[in-house]
């Protein structure tokens, strides 16, 4: 920004260049509500269930979206304040763009939830372990061979 400040007299030229570039998007940040709720009424019942991959990637998107809200507001009540702070900030940054479009990708590098989630784990039964393994396997079974077949790019 300094640079573009400096060389072109505007901070933030790569926001007011996007029309230019046939992005329609606006700049103005739309907040998590507006995300759960536009997917919720308007994403999730308008979805093409015929085809697979679309379908698993959206509804992939939303449930990991979802699951780390839950883990960043928890995480404010069992990990440290500096912990907490880093989860629910790389968590809101990448929702405000509108959507949950490549969160389970952004997500990775939020180790708090992954300490979280490890130490509830910890605590469960067996029964609730193979569960959530088992889901986690089948997921990652799906994702690669989506991934495999071109459906990402990531």
């Amino acid at each position: 920004m300094f640079y573009l400040y400096k060389v072109y007299g505007d901070p933030l030229m790569f926001l007011h260049s996007l029309p230019a570039f046939g992005e329609q998007r606006s700049s103005i940040p739309i907040l998590l509500p507006q995300v759960i709720y536009r997917y919720v009424f308007k994403i999730l019942p308008n979805l093409n269930y015929s085809y697979f991959a679309g379908t698993f990637t959206t509804i992939m998107e939303f449930v990991v979206g979802i699951i780390f809200l839950v883990i960043s507001v928890i995480s404010f009540f069992k990990l440290r304040l500096s912990y907490s702070l880093f989860l629910i900030l790389g968590y809101l940054i990448p929702t405000l763009s509108g959507s949950f479009s490549s969160l389970p990708r952004y997500v990775l590098v939020l180790f708090p939830a992954f300490i979280l989630f490890s130490v509830w784990l910890d605590k469960t039964s067996r029964l609730v372990r193979i569960v959530s393994y088992t889901i986690l396997l089948v997921g990652l079974i799906i994702s690669l061979s989506l991934f495999t077949r071109g459906f990402w790019l990531a």
